[in-house]
């Protein structure tokens, strides 16, 4: 009884762990749009922060994959 209740908090907790990831995204964005006063400085400096990010997080998870 007590693992279908441990799945149920799992598949809700994922969506919720979405949603505020976007919303920091958003935040970060809108943040850097006042400190450089232009959508695409912002853009920029977004991406360049964020890729490397997900490169690392991609290979961490290759490694864990391929073990």
């Amino acid at each position: 009884m007590t693992g279908q209740i441990t799945d149920v908090k799992d598949k809700t907790s994922g969506g919720v762990a979405t949603i505020v990831f976007y919303f920091t995204v958003t935040t970060l964005f809108l943040m850097l749009v006042t400190k450089y006063e232009s959508y695409f400085d912002s853009t920029i400096t977004l991406f360049t922060l964020l890729l490397p990010l997900l490169g690392a997080l991609g290979m961490i998870w290759s490694r864990v994959a391929c073990a």
